[in-house]
């Protein structure tokens, strides 16, 4: 009788391919917080302050550890655990729990954390439920320090692939590398600071599997593919030895897509495109770079506006700006103003709770609203660098010939604005719009006089095609059924673009598809932007097409 063999589906947080037997990290059953009265409330603050300094002492160290591994983008990692550990609210609310129930120090952080960690993860939000899980982690290595209990890092000898609910911080820093070719979790999902980490440090990663992390056993054999988040558990011998030689191949193919990176992605017929990079942060800059980005057709500002607790000024923008444009070396950048608001929050603007945010006031809404200290700042940092560098203005959230105007009217009130301080900017610097809200891609007539340029935001564009929220897993099946009804308006709105010598590009997370490339290329699209990892391979396919 044939071998039954198990196929479990996650998410691919991180990049490859990998084969062996799975280490499984124990829950921490351990972990238990009783509430207990203390007779002395100021020996018990204070016992809570040491064991808050052990643990920024803890993560500072292990900072030092991987500075030779990380970037300094993905150092910040540890700053942002360093700064939970700082803020004075948390500290106060644990502090005055202590003080008015007479409680040890563990039960009342874990009461003021808890109320944290649930008020985020209520508000159905990919990134401040990644901020959640990093409160828990933080919080739960301080209680481990006041109960006597340092946490522990993980101790490997032989190559493994890790398998756990979930995996921290600490943990995953404190490995040795060799020996961890993969990673399997139930819990997790791209935006964790634990994913980025294992893209930082080159680990296939599968997170999000859920329960069926139960299938997989102690010293079993996994086959992780984690290019399409496919867990094989116990294969067979021919299974095994097909995708040992599929792994050989993926990376000797990996190899020579990253030598020919830098070649132009042409057919063998000559058609032509760009195949550009997403980037949101310096070290994705670095990437593009190294990856033969073309120009970077997406460059999310949100990288400014997040992970801090108030605004940074039009100087600060500039500055953050100009260090990622410097490290592009002159390509053609593409920079969308601010997209906050719906999944991406921040605590210092006053944002209403609405019943369906992704339709409400975000992005440039949410600019106009708070304009002087929002959407100024920003129009007028990116114009100060216009006259040095070769960017291009990106519009989010337009869904009238009216948002457009506003928002062009804006751009030319703050140049000249700054041309009477004295400021050189390029007067003529090229301005698109996204392609996201159903009214422009179904009538980019109504638009196209009045821009240089599309790009469309595939991700959100489905979401409202489907009527189906794409952070919300309940109806995530809809997503891809919106593909060819995307491929339908595409085609459309390149064919009313041309007529005008206007292009398009795509932005969103069909670019990388490469099910699609040879459409897109036949359909005319000028531009395909996406993740900096996947630009070897797409390139390497268009070489490959007639």
């Amino acid at each position: 009788m044939a071998k039954t063999i198990r196929t479990i589906k996650g998410i691919s947080a991180s990049p490859g391919m990998a084969y062996g037997e799975v280490f499984l990290l124990d829950n921490d059953t351990s972990f238990v917080i009783e509430k207990k009265t203390v007779a002395n409330t100021k020996a018990e603050i204070s016992r809570f302050h040491d064991s808050l300094e052990i643990v920024k002492e803890q993560i500072r160290h292990l900072r030092t550890k991987m500075s030779l591994q990380l970037s300094k983008s993905d150092l910040e990692i540890y700053d942002a655990h360093i700064s939970i550990l700082e803020d004075p609210e948390l500290i106060d609310k644990t502090k005055n729990l202590i003080s008015t129930q007479s409680c040890c120090a563990d039960f009342a952080l874990h009461s003021v954390a808890k109320e944290y960690v649930q008020l985020l993860e209520q508000l159905d939000d990919e990134y401040l439920s990644a901020r959640a899980q990093d409160i828990d982690e933080v919080a739960k290595d301080v209680i481990k320090s006041l109960q006597g209990r340092l946490t522990q890092g993980l101790q490997l000898n032989k190559p493994a692939i890790l398998v756990a609910d979930q995996i921290s911080i600490h943990q995953i820093s404190t490995i040795d590398r060799e020996f961890v070719i993969g990673i399997i979790t139930s819990n997790g999902g791209t935006t964790d600071h634990t994913s980025i980490l294992y893209n930082a440090m080159g680990i296939p990663a599968i997170v999000g599997v859920g329960t069926n992390l139960n299938f997989i056993k102690k010293s079993v054999v996994v086959l992780l593919d984690a290019e399409i988040g496919s867990v094989t558990i116990d294969p067979d011998s021919k299974t095994l030895e097909a995708f040992q030689e599929q792994c050989l191949n993926y990376r000797q193919t990996e190899k020579d897509n990253l030598k020919n990176c830098h070649l132009p992605a042409e057919t063998l017929s000559g058609k032509k495109i760009k195949v550009y990079a997403n980037i949101g942060n310096f070290n994705e800059a670095k990437e593009a770079q190294r990856r033969g980005a073309d120009g970077v057709g997406l460059l999310r500002t949100e990288f400014c506006f997040m992970d801090r607790k108030t605004l940074p000024s039009e100087d600060e923008q500039f500055n953050m700006y100009k260090a990622m444009l410097d490290e592009l070396s002159g390509k053609e950048v593409v920079i969308r103003l601010i997209d906050i608001g719906s999944d991406k929050k921040v605590p210092y603007i006053g944002m209403d709770e609405e019943e369906n945010p992704a339709l409400g006031t975000r992005a440039l809404r949410l600019g106009f609203k708070h304009y002087e200290k929002l959407l100024k700042p920003q129009i007028r940092a990116l114009l100060r660098l216009s006259s040095a560098y070769n960017i291009h203005l990106l519009f989010p959230m337009i869904a009238t010939p009216e948002d457009l105007h506003e928002i062009k009217a804006a751009v030319r009130m703050e140049m000249r604005g700054l041309q009477k301080e004295g400021f050189k900017t390029n007067s003529s610097i090229p301005m698109g719009i996204m392609v996201e809200i159903p009214n422009v891609a179904l009538m980019p007539e109504k638009f196209v006089e009045d821009v240089d340029f599309f790009s469309f935001g595939t991700n959100d564009l489905a979401q409202y095609l489907m009527a189906a929220d794409r952070t919300n897993p309940s109806v995530s099946d809809y997503i891809p059924a919106a593909v060819p009804g995307i491929l339908n308006i595409i085609r459309g709105v390149v064919k009313v673009a041309h007529a005008q010598g206007k292009w398009v590009g795509i932005c969103g997370g069909l670019a990388a598809d490469t099910a699609l490339t040879e459409a897109f290329i036949n359909m005319g699209v000028d531009e395909l932007s996406m993740p900096a990892s996947a630009i070897p391979k797409i390139k390497a396919f268009v070489r490959k097409l007639d």
